[in-house]
Formats: structure tokens, C-alpha cells, sequence
């Protein structure tokens, strides 16, 4: 699967894309592919939600 995002307006509003710890600053497009080799296996733990999950991981001191 590849997403295009094309920016309309990028001298009024620019626009960095980040990857992998990688930043572009100002694209005016970028493309977005999926890895048809690299698989992740993701745990959950039933008693929380993504959304707890989420919220504890970035407000955690």
C-alpha cells in the first residue's frame, strides 16, 4: 500500500513529515509505502486501553 500527500500551500504553510526519527523540513510531497518485509508483533495487556496506554506512555514523568 503507498499514500501520496501532495502540500497545497506549502510557502504559506509549511510542512515538516518525520520518520524513524528522521525529519524533512518544508516537503511539498511525500509518499508513504508500506514494508512488504518488515512485520511487528504488538502485546496487549486486556486490562488497559490503547487510548490508557497512550495517555500514561506520554503524560508518564
Amino acid at each position: 500500500m503507498t499514500v501520496d500527500i501532495t502540500i497545497l500551500e506549502a510557502e504559506k504553510r509549511p510542512v515538516n513529515a518525520v520518520a524513524d526519527h528522521v525529519e524533512v523540513k518544508s516537503v511539498v510531497q511525500v509518499r508513504i509505502a508500506e514494508s512488504e518485509n518488515i512485520t511487528a508483533c504488538i502485546l496487549s495487556d486486556p486490562d488497559y486501553s490503547w487510548s490508557d496506554r497512550i495517555l500514561a506512555e506520554q503524560f508518564s514523568n
